[in-house]
């Protein structure tokens, strides 16, 4: 047999429940369980003389106020109370009353009803509720609840001595919850509502009309409304089905809106659904509304809101028709349908766009026409160079093909001597992309041959300088990134090897410039990046333009000069190009750009794998230069470049770690094995760096620390965290040893 119980909630007058010991005659109401336990986290209010009594059944009418009386001295430790021949010395006005039960078959084959393990006819239980009601001297029910487990389906027949209850109480409002599954309503946010009511809230604007007093109707609307809303999320425990019924009156008084709130919480949950239903009234975002509407407990303005929601679907479905509708129309070369979108819109989302396509199309008409006269006129007088430049300069163009004809037939005796010409200035460069291009988009082709002898000389010489770039070649050649790591001895006989088989090969003799850079003869580097640009090496633009930015102390410097050749290598894909050209924006030494460019720079080659734009990219997001702050991605950034061999950005990363970012938590001794790794390389950024301030910093950090030292066999103290003189001078001897 389930656990059944009975509530009941009346406002008394006369007899006296206080925390003093002095007594009281104030108006109060009384919650009464009548069962086997007490519903758990169920409103409790904290207005003075509200109690909560617990039965454990229905008790017999001629021992109802006994009952009563029993369990109002058990709710409290000490009660007072006025001397009086009754329970309820004055009339209690109101009377709400929620039963649990169980409907069973009697062996004469009528329903009745089971509460805690007793069966009772119809007869029976409003015999005994009208006990209670007695006890109170209550006029009447004002809100009745029958949470009914109905396992055997006997509810419809049944339903029409429910009826006769309620009736015989003269109840003003009678919900009735059917639970079919053999199991008990439950849960207490399904039970608020009588609170609800209690409390005026089905009165109040925009529940009901706000005069203080909630009507049968109001009560009836509210509780319909917020059944209604718990079955559709499914938060309905054990109720299958639900009855609601009003008394006939539908005007008729059921409660009074208190003076004091008698449940704070309530209160406070309505005023914030309230305020929240306001703002969202006025939101575009279906998404927050509909958020809204699945949790609220009392969704106030909720019709208002499905308005809005019914209002921003119309608006969403115009705008997807309408851009279904420009998709279709919007490269359209004629303006019919372009103006009957104009003229039938209703969001006109693509209104702009379509007035504009409409201009386009009226110019192209006026510029195709202008354009078919001029090259009518070109063509009747066989102008050579007017064809030519009518041909680059046309917009439409929509007769270039006979454009085109009269300038072969016009070129036809000249085309052969400027295209030979044009190969072999490049086969006498070494330019292996303009020897390509000439293959692509020669006409005649007559020395197609020996352009294609050329390119696969330059292969050769490509692959003989492997060795060559390796010893003096940048890092994407896969050669040394600092001029002081090059083996000069090493760099000059293996380049020199490759320009005594070939003669001025390009590749090499670039490598070899950087190598008499690294010694110091920075004429004969001018020189050999001379050759390298005039045959379109990308790595001598970037070299070049790197000894322009610092030529050294007998050369000037000229910012403008190396912008210009970065921006050439920049586009031919050499990575020292883009990091030059970071550097000279971020440090706005060329007018007009900054450290917004320099990002816009260095971004492409970070994501192709250049460690050090790797770098550059996650410097400005750790300083915010060029870009948003952001400590995720400068992370990310500078373990990449780390990651790929660039250990100048190992100390910078170190920074971020060792006392953490927002949204990265710290982590010293990961940035203390960064600091390590750098000083092992000999980065002079983490050289100096380590030494800053280092009695300051976290204890885990001076103890890794402390351990690396002690595996390099400069420090024998404790590794203890603690950055005395001991790991100071240990720090220093390591650094003269590196």
């Amino acid at each position: 047999m389930k656990k059944l119980a009975l509530l009941l909630v009346a406002s008394l007058f006369g007899f006296t429940f206080l925390h003093s010991a002095t007594a009281q005659t104030l108006e109060r109401s009384a919650v009464v369980y009548v069962g086997s336990g007490v519903l758990e986290a169920m409103e409790i209010s904290q207005a003075q003389g509200f109690e909560q009594l617990i039965f454990q059944n229905l008790p017999e009418p001629d021992r109802a106020q006994s009952s009563i009386m029993s369990a109002m001295l058990q709710a409290k430790n000490v009660s007072t109370m006025e001397r009086s021949s009754s329970v309820a010395a004055q009339r209690v006005e109101t009377l709400t009353v929620i039963l649990d039960v169980e409907l069973s078959m009697s062996e004469e084959g009528l329903p009745q009803i089971v509460v805690d393990q007793d069966t009772f006819s119809f007869d029976e239980l409003t015999t005994r509720v009208s006990g209670i009601i007695r006890a109170f001297d209550s006029p009447s029910v004002r809100l009745m609840v029958f949470n009914i487990a109905d396992q055997s389906g006997l509810f419809p027949e049944a339903i029409e001595n429910f009826n006769e209850v309620v009736l015989a109480l003269d109840t003003g409002l009678a919900v009735l919850n059917i639970s079919n599954d053999g199991g008990t309503v439950c849960g207490s946010e399904y039970q608020q509502f009588e609170f609800a009511l209690m409390s005026g809230i089905a009165d109040r604007t925009p529940f009901g009309n706000g005069d203080g007093q909630t009507t049968a109707n109001e009560a009836v609307e509210f509780v319909s409304e917020r059944i209604d809303r718990l079955a559709t999320r499914s938060t309905m425990c054990g109720v299958g089905y639900t009855v609601v019924s009003g008394t006939n009156d539908t005007d008729r008084i059921l409660y009074e809106t208190p003076q004091n709130p008698l449940f704070p919480s309530i209160e406070a949950v309505v005023f914030q659904e309230t305020f929240e239903a306001l703002f969202l009234g006025a939101s575009n975002d279906p998404e927050a509304i509909n958020g809204y509407l699945e949790t609220c407990e009392y969704c106030p303005n909720e019709l208002q809101l499905r308005v809005r929601l019914e209002e921003i679907a119309e608006q969403d479905l115009a705008e997807q028709l309408e851009t279904e509708i420009w998709n279709k129309i919007k490269e359209d070369d004629q303006i019919n349908r372009l103006q009957v979108y104009l003229e039938n819109c209703q969001a006109c989302l693509f209104a702009l766009e379509a007035e504009q396509r409409i201009s386009e199309i009226n110019d192209e008409a006026e510029l195709r026409h202008r354009e078919t006269q001029s090259l009518d006129a070109l063509l009747q007088q066989r102008d050579l160079v007017g064809l030519r430049t009518w041909r680059n300069d046309c917009m439409v163009c929509e007769s270039i093909e006979n454009a085109e004809a009269m300038i072969l037939e016009l070129e036809a005796d000249e085309l052969l001597q400027a295209e030979n010409e044009q190969l072999r200035s490049s086969i006498a460069a070494n330019n292996l992309s303009e020897i390509r291009s000439w293959l692509n988009s020669c006409s005649v082709c007559d020395l197609q041959a020996e352009a294609e002898n050329a390119i696969s000389s330059l292969r050769q010489q490509s692959e003989a300088s492997e060795t060559c770039l390796q010893n003096a070649g940048l890092p994407q050649q896969g050669g040394p990134r600092r001029l002081d790591e090059i083996d000069q001895t090493a760099a000059f006989a293996s380049c020199e090897a490759v320009l005594g088989v070939f003669p001025g090969s390009p590749e090499a003799t670039v490598a070899l410039g950087r190598a008499h850079q690294a010694k110091g003869d920075m004429a004969d580097a001018q020189d050999a990046y001379a050759v390298g640009m005039l045959a379109g090496v990308p790595s001598a633009y970037g070299l070049a333009a790197y000894l322009n930015y610092a030529p050294g102390e007998d050369f000037p410097v000229n910012y403008l000069e190396a912008e210009r050749l970065a921006l050439i290598g920049y586009e031919k894909g050499d990575w020292l190009s883009g990091e030059l050209l970071a550097i000279l924006y971020s440090r706005e030494l060329i007018e007009g750009k900054n450290a917004s460019d320099a990002f816009s720079t260095v971004m492409p080659q970070a994501r192709d794998g250049n460690p050090a734009a790797q770098f550059f990219v996650g410097y400005f997001y750790m300083l915010g230069e060029g870009i948003d702050l952001n400590s995720t991605e400068a992370i990310s950034w500078l373990e990449s470049a780390v990651n790929n061999g660039y250990m100048h950005a190992a100390s910078f990363l170190a920074d971020l770690l060792e006392v953490g970012a927002d949204g990265v938590d710290a982590d010293p001794t990961r940035a203390a094995d960064l600091y390590w790794l750098a000083l092992q390389q000999g980065d002079a950024t983490a050289q100096r760096k380590i030494l800053a301030n280092l009695r300051d910093r976290p204890e885990g950090f001076i103890s890794r620390l402390q351990g690396h030292l002690v595996d390099a066999g400069v420090f024998n103290g404790s590794v203890d965290g603690i950055a005395g003189n001991g790991t100071l001078s240990a720090i220093e001897t390591f650094l003269e040893q590196t």
